[in-house]
C-alpha cells in the first residue's frame, strides 16, 4: 500500500477542510451608484400585475411583471389548509398547518425577492436611480 501523504502533517478529513478561503485583499472601496437622481421610474404595484414600470427616460420601454404566481401560491396553500382543517375538526392548529403557512411565506418571499432583484438589474444599466411608487 502506497502512502500518499509523505509530509509531516496528517491528512485533512472532509469535516476539517475549509469551505471557503477568503482572498488576501478583503478591503474594497465603495462603488458609487450607477444611476443618476435626475431619472425616475414610476412603479405601480398590484396583484394581477405585480409591477408596471414607466420612466421619464427617452426610449425606455414600459414593462409589466405579472403577479399570478403569488395568487397561485396563495390559492394552492389555502386549498391544502382547508382540506387539512376539515380532517382535524375543531383543533385550532397543528404542525402541518404551521408548515403550510411557513412554506407559503417562504415561496412568496422568494418570488418577491426575485422580482425586486430583476427590477434592480433592469434599472441599473438604464441609469435610473430613483424609483417612485404610486399610491
Amino acid at each position: 500500500m502506497v502512502n500518499l501523504h509523505t509530509h509531516d502533517e496528517p491528512p485533512m478529513t472532509a469535516c476539517c477542510q475549509p469551505l471557503f478561503t477568503p482572498p488576501a485583499e478583503t478591503v474594497s472601496e465603495p462603488v458609487p451608484a450607477a444611476g443618476t437622481l435626475a431619472l425616475h421610474v414610476d412603479l405601480d404595484i398590484g396583484l394581477n400585475n405585480l409591477e408596471v414600470l414607466t420612466a421619464d427616460k427617452p426610449g425606455f420601454v414600459p414593462r409589466m411583471g405579472h403577479g399570478r404566481p403569488v395568487k397561485s401560491i396563495n390559492h394552492s396553500c389555502d386549498k391544502r389548509r382547508v382540506k387539512l382543517q376539515s380532517v382535524l375538526g375543531n383543533s385550532c392548529t397543528s404542525r402541518r398547518l404551521e408548515g403550510i403557512a411557513a412554506k407559503r411565506t417562504r415561496r412568496i418571499d422568494l418570488y418577491l425577492h426575485t422580482a425586486s432583484r430583476r427590477l434592480i438589474d433592469l434599472l441599473v444599466p438604464e441609469g435610473i436611480g430613483t424609483p417612485v411608487n404610486d399610491k
